[in-house]
């Protein structure tokens, strides 16, 4: 009988990075969630280009946990091995975010829910 294998993740692949005002956001482009973040999570994805166990994040100076990186994961900024949302999306981010804004053609501004203060501001 083999162990299980820990979880690995990585930055989504549907993730880009904007400038809202002087503030940079990230847009999760299947979902168009938006999310203020600061230098330690862009930190934090910029060491997740290749799949990492949360042992190999931790050893890199990063203090997450399993929750964290789940947490992240629910949110779409992250993937996790084998998960639906790691394999692959036919679009890329910027193409896929324009289908998904051009869905919503039509629905005034004001009558778009914004997203709550949780999901929009990532620390």
């Amino acid at each position: 009988m083999t162990a299980a294998q820990p979880r690995r993740y990585r930055r989504s692949r549907l993730i880009l990075l904007v400038w809202s005002d002087e503030w940079p956001v990230l847009v999760q482009a299947d979902t168009l969630r938006e999310f203020r973040v600061d230098a330690r999570l862009f930190e934090l994805l910029s060491q997740l280009g290749e799949w990492r166990t949360a042992e190999e994040i931790s050893g890199a100076g990063m203090s997450l946990g399993e929750d964290d990186l789940a947490g992240l994961c629910d949110l779409g900024i992250l993937e996790s091995y084998g998960d639906a949302a790691a394999s692959g999306e036919p679009w890329e981010p910027l193409e896929l975010a324009v289908h998904r804004r051009t869905a919503r053609v039509g629905v005034p501004l004001e009558g778009r829910a914004a997203p709550p203060r949780s999901e929009r501001d990532v620390r």
